[in-house]
């Protein structure tokens, strides 16, 4: 696999992914039902790039993994640009790291058969887009390389 390139919607936080239940005293957490949709879209995709690729996902393989998140392009963007050409810098948006958990566990036994399986890991914000998103590159860990 040379690489896998996957455009996904922008990602929900971490804390509408996850839900917390008490059983007793035990605290329980699940999926929530807004992190199946998410993670239903992120298979979907991934299934449909593999079978582009002809690779027999999930792969058992060392991945190195490039994520760019794309905030949402909010309506007045124009009037900003205007005012300051790095408005987007001071965009509030999702944390980069509050959006991770969310993306690598969409990928998990999907693209990877487990995420041990991540051995180099880079994320960074975009510039915003129409809707927001992410791109996740998948590639081949190489030691010698990377």
């Amino acid at each position: 696999m040379n690489e896998m390139i996957i455009n996904v919607p922008y990602p929900i936080s971490t804390n509408r992914y996850k839900g917390l239940r008490v059983a007793g005293k035990i605290p329980l957490f699940f999926v929530t039902k807004e992190g199946k949709e998410f993670k239903k879209i992120c298979s979907d995709l991934a299934k449909e790039e593999g079978d582009k690729l002809n690779l027999n996902l999930p792969l058992n393989i060392r991945f190195d993994i490039d994520i760019t998140v794309y905030p949402k392009l909010p309506k007045d963007w124009q009037k900003r640009e205007k005012k300051d050409p790095f408005w987007y810098l001071e965009l509030k948006t999702l944390d980069v790291d509050n959006c991770l958990k969310v993306l690598l566990d969409s990928f998990n036994e999907v693209v990877y058969t487990d995420d041990k399986k991540i051995f180099s890991l880079k994320i960074r914000r975009g510039y915003p887009i129409q809707d927001g998103g992410a791109k996740v590159i998948f590639r081949e860990y190489n030691q010698l390389t990377s």
